[in-house]
């Protein structure tokens, strides 16, 4: 896909997911903020350094998929 498709989907998802067990810095993540689209990450420390659960994301406990399934569903009815 190219840039243009790409950032169409993105706009009309409800949810980026992140699910890294390892990142550096999530071009993803980023790309996914930067258009707008709500992102749901795992808990690496390093995409805590950009997601704050509850402000401009949430944040699930990557190694926990109660937690996954939990903040999946709490985005979704989450309309702001």
């Amino acid at each position: 896909l190219g840039p243009t498709a790409l950032a169409s989907l993105r706009c009309s998802s409800a949810l980026a997911v992140i699910a890294s067990r390892a990142e550096t810095q999530s071009y993803t993540l980023l790309e996914a903020m930067s258009q707008g689209c709500p992102v749901l990450a795992s808990d690496v420390p390093e995409l805590l350094e950009t997601v704050r659960h509850g402000e401009n994301g949430r944040v699930f406990q990557g190694d926990n998929v109660d937690s996954f399934a939990e903040q999946v569903l709490a985005a979704v009815e989450d309309r702001d």
